[in-house]
Formats: C-alpha cells, structure tokens, sequence
C-alpha cells in the first residue's frame, strides 16, 4: 500500500511536470504503475464493442465523447468559463450541462493542457491521450501499450479521429500527419488500415457554419 501511495504521488508530480528526470526505479515503478492502470481499463472492455475516439489535444475528443455517450451539453461564454474553471480563453466553451441525466465521461480540458492522460473508458466508448501529448517517456509508453491492449481486448473497435478545423494547413498539416502515422501504426500497416477502413471514421470539429464539406474532404 505504502509502494502504491509513493507511485501514485510520483505520477502526480510526472503529470505535473513532464520533463522531471526520474531514477531507474521510479521510472520502471511508474511505467508498471501506469500499465496496470491500461489492464484494468482492458478488462472492463474485453468481449464488447467499442469506440475508440483519438486525435491532438484540444480536437475536442472529451467532448465529443461526452456528447456520444448521452450527456446533455450547453456553451459557457469566456467569463463564464474563467469563473467557473478558472481558464483563460477567447471564444465559448461546450461543458457537460448542470443536472445532465448522464453524468460525466470523460473529464473536458480547456485550457491548452489535456485533462485525459491515459484511456478513459464508459459506456462502450474509449476516450485517449491525444496524439502529441508528451507527459514524458514512461506515461507515452505506457499509453502506447494501453491503447494497444484496449484494441485488442474489445470484442470489435470503431475508430473515431478527430482534427482541429483550424489546424488544417498550419505547420505542414502536421495534424493529419500525426494522425496517418498513429493509425498505421494501431493497424500494423497501411495496407491493414486500408483494409479495414470502413472501421474508420474521420472527424472534422470546431469547423465554421460556412465550411464546405466538399472542400475539407478533398483537402484532407
């Protein structure tokens, strides 16, 4: 129990701070520890079917999932947002809705910092780590390996992606470049992930009204 309490209280302070450098037993101490967190989020999908929901941070994966798993949503203005989760930020945000009837999936992050640091799992739905999250070596791994067993627990996956509008075309698209690499990498290859496309789906969010889908579809 006291190993336990000292990992949990390492993990908190990783999480805190990424680029603290660990000894070699607390990092093998927190990468077990993570792991074992991913094996029981495994066992609670083995034999069911599953959605898988990825993509970077701020995508909007937590509150997509949110939304697909029943709860009931509303938008709260900046100064709301900033009284209520003491976060700076310029345009609306989507919470979970007071007095939902379907309590919360999965915890929403508004500020830059993702709130989801390992699989979370409810209602058949599967909520990740975005894709360059970067909590340091031993939580990346052990993400890595969580997301793997949780594929291959269920008894069949639909793969949900996510991309940001408003990262289309910045910094090379390197938003749907992240996303080709880690779904070839879950699938095994290209040639795999082709395959089995019609398992994939690819989520375009926070995009304006005015937004041609034709266009985005074509872009990407």
């Amino acid at each position: 129990m006291v190993l336990s309490t000292a990992t949990d209280r390492l993990l908190a302070e990783k999480l805190a701070d990424p680029q603290m450098e660990l000894n070699e037993e607390e990092s093998i101490a927190l990468l077990n520890h993570c792991v074992m967190q991913g094996e029981k989020n495994a066992q609670r999908i083995e034999g069911k079917d599953m959605t898988i929901v990825m993509g970077n941070t701020g995508a909007g994966k937590s509150t997509f999932v949110n939304w697909l798993g029943g709860c009931q949503m509303e938008c709260k203005s900046p100064q709301e947002a900033k009284e209520l989760y003491d976060v700076a930020v310029m345009k609306p945000v989507v919470v979970v809705k007071e007095g939902s009837k379907c309590r919360v999936v999965a915890p929403i992050g508004h500020a830059k910092k993702s709130e989801t640091f390992l699989p979370q799992v409810a209602n058949g739905i599967c909520d990740c780590p975005g894709f360059v999250d970067n909590r340091g070596a031993e939580i990346n791994i052990a993400n890595a390996v969580n997301i793997r067993m949780a594929l291959e627990a269920a008894m069949s996956v639909r793969i949900v992606v996510l991309v940001d509008y408003n990262s289309l075309g910045i910094n090379r698209d390197a938003g749907i470049s992240d996303m080709l690499e880690i779904c070839t990498h879950l699938f095994g290859s290209q040639e795999a992930m082709m395959a089995h496309k019609n398992s994939l789906l690819i989520g375009i969010t926070k995009a304006p009204p005015d937004a041609e889908l034709p266009s985005v579809v074509n872009y990407i």
